[in-house]
């Protein structure tokens, strides 16, 4: 893992092999609407300002995709970390955990099994893991489980 420096005293995790690659652009610390502080640079493309996010670069985010943030570090852009995902026209999404979503009106991840909620967490991991733990409740060694990583 290598540290790519940002502006404000940011850095921003990077793999071995993407680092050699984007060093030698200049990378900013970009506060988002929501507050997250993203690695991000602009472009001028046939005359209009756009805004590259690195996190979309390394995940190789289509168009009209997401990235999850695994441990939820913005500026953690280590391939392991991400994972670009859909979001669908009627504004559900697919999450990278199996019971997990963003719940919007709360700020906060959303567990649920079969729509019904078992609780808000701060954290994606925290959502998984009340996921996980109330599957097991009711499915024991059957139960499909999300693979968290603890590290």
């Amino acid at each position: 893992m290598r540290r790519l420096p940002l502006n404000k005293g940011y850095f921003a995790k990077l793999d071995e092999d993407v680092y050699d690659k984007v060093i030698w652009l200049r990378w900013h610390a970009h506060v988002g609407r929501h507050g997250a502080t993203y690695a991000s640079r602009r472009l001028l493309i046939d005359g209009v300002m756009h805004r590259l996010y690195l996190h979309r670069l390394v995940a190789g985010a289509p168009k009209g995709s997401q990235v999850c943030f695994r441990n939820g570090d913005t500026l953690d852009c280590r391939r392991i970390n991400l994972r670009a995902k859909k979001v669908h026209f009627d504004g559900f999404d697919e999450t990278l955990f199996k019971g997990v979503t963003w719940d919007a009106s709360y700020g906060l991840w959303r567990a649920s099994i079969k729509g019904l909620t078992i609780g808000r967490y701060t954290s994606l991991t925290e959502a998984a893991l009340a996921y996980n733990g109330k599957m097991t409740e009711l499915y024991g060694p059957s139960a499909e489980l999300n693979e968290v990583d603890y590290g």
